[in-house]
């Protein structure tokens, strides 16, 4: 449930990466936008996932900010878990059918967030974000402590609600109080900040 990654998709390299092999293909692709001045000698892609240019890891920047230390934790920790496991399993993240539907599942999560009916990682079928998380689950069990930790967070997460529902029942209640937009703002600051607290 985020407008910044709607508002940021109408920049280039956005959204979700291209489906590159291997990291020849990643550094050939990234040379010819930069020879052709698609994109800045220092330039850099801003896809929701792409590798660092300062550490040998990948970045996940498909997320805004988490005030809650532990939804910060769960998300970096159900990160780092899929990225092992495709690792493992050798996924090939670039078959057409693959993208067609983490696509259309990164769309409804920015437009719905955990209320969203996603497209499911077996058969295809509908579910909801709950659902979809214990799909996922199954295909890439947990295999430490730390990704357990994670999938159970995440869980909570789904049921209790993300910071950008707080942020939106904040102004909702500010509203009804007779607040003014301004007031309102205010008031999910305010609740932003108790997150951080």
């Amino acid at each position: 449930m985020s407008y910044r990654r709607a508002v940021c998709g109408e920049w280039p390299h956005m959204g979700l990466p291209e489906p590159l092999p291997d990291w020849s293909a990643y550094q050939r692709y990234r040379a010819l936008l930069q020879r052709t001045g698609s994109l800045a000698e220092d330039g850099d892609f801003w896809w929701a996932i792409r590798p660092s240019r300062r550490f040998p890891t990948v970045e996940l920047r498909i997320c805004d900010g988490c005030p809650r230390l532990e939804d910060a934790l769960a998300v970096a920790g159900l990160f780092r878990h899929l990225v092992e496991q495709a690792l493992a399993r050798h996924d090939d993240p670039a078959s057409r059918e693959m993208r067609w539907v983490t696509q259309e599942n990164y769309w409804r999560a920015l437009r719905q967030g955990r209320l969203a009916t996603f497209i499911g990682v077996h058969a295809q079928q509908p579910v909801s974000a709950e659902g979809w998380l214990m799909q996922l689950q199954q295909q890439c069990p947990a295999d430490t402590a730390d990704a357990e930790r994670s999938f159970i967070q995440a869980r909570h997460i789904l049921r209790e609600g993300s910071s950008a529902d707080r942020q939106r029942q904040a102004f909702v209640l500010a509203r009804e109080q007779g607040l003014d937009n301004r007031q309102a703002m205010r008031a999910v600051y305010g609740q932003v900040m108790s997150d951080f607290r």
